[in-house]
Order: structure tokens, then C-alpha cells, then sequence
């Protein structure tokens, strides 16, 4: 996770145009959740990154 993060930071920094970020879901809480949109995924799936809202 520490290298994607870096890679999003990266990337970012390198350029304008997009900006990039990621979210990882892992199988068991993807059939926990069932998560219906990627929106969703987005809102939900945040442990990964370290925030408190997942």
C-alpha cells in the first residue's frame, strides 16, 4: 500500500491533468458488504489508506 500510495503522490506531483488516487478492496469484505456502485467502493473501502472512515 506504501508503494501505491507513493505512486499516486508521485504521478500527481509530475503532472496536472489527472489525479490519480486508489482505494484496495479485499475479497471478504467485498462479499461482506456487497458494495452496489463504485461510488461506494470509493466512500467505503478506506482502511487500507489509513483513514478513520473505513
Amino acid at each position: 500500500m506504501a508503494r501505491l500510495k507513493k505512486w499516486c503522490e508521485d504521478i500527481n506531483a509530475s503532472q496536472k491533468k489527472a489525479r490519480f488516487d486508489y482505494v484496495f478492496v479485499d475479497e471478504e469484505d467485498f462479499k461482506k458488504y456487497k458494495p452496489d456502485s463504485f461510488s461506494s467502493l470509493i466512500n467505503n473501502f478506506r482502511k487500507y489508506k489509513g483513514d478513520k472512515a473505513g
